[in-house]
Formats: C-alpha cells, structure tokens, sequence
C-alpha cells in the first residue's frame, strides 16, 4: 500500500496524519484536562485501529519489547509525551 502523504489544516498548522493525531490529543487533553479513564472513554478503543492512538510510557515499555516497529508509530520526545494524573502518554 503506498505512504499516505495527505495533510489536514488544524488550528492554523499544515500537519499529516500522525501529527494531526498527536495535535487533536493535545488538545483535548489541554482544554478537558481529562483523568486517563476520560482520555480512553473519549477515543474509545473502537476508533483507535489495531495498533491504538495512545499508550501510556509502561505499556509503550513493554512493546518496544515485542515489535521495533513501535518505535515509529508513538512520539516519544519530551514535548510530545503527555502527563495525564502523573501517567506519561504517547501518542
């Protein structure tokens, strides 16, 4: 399947879709400052595909155990991880 190079307008940013996800998780969490159980409730397991929109930095942990490919697929620098209720989330 090839690389899909599409890029949405978010707030006044020209992002893909891996950093439009980061963006719109951002800020839900910013203006909701949700608990992590709201966090889940609002981006439901249903809505998140197979390999989920977010984890918190223990479960990351332990895929990073299993798949190198989990690597690619959470932003891990400081600025991008989220602290939820003391709980580091990916996303």
């Amino acid at each position: 399947m090839p690389r899909d190079f599409t890029k949405y307008n978010f707030n006044g940013q020209i992002l893909g879709k891996g950093r439009l996800v980061l963006a719109v998780i951002k800020e839900f969490v910013k203006q909701n400052q949700p608990t992590l159980a709201e966090l889940f409730k609002a981006f439901p397991v249903e809505v998140q595909g197979r390999k989920g929109l977010f984890c918190t930095e223990q479960e990351f942990n332990e895929k990073l155990k299993t798949s190198d490919d989990v690597k690619k697929r959470f932003f891990t620098k400081d600025d991008e991880i989220l602290d939820i209720e003391g709980t580091k989330v990916l996303v």
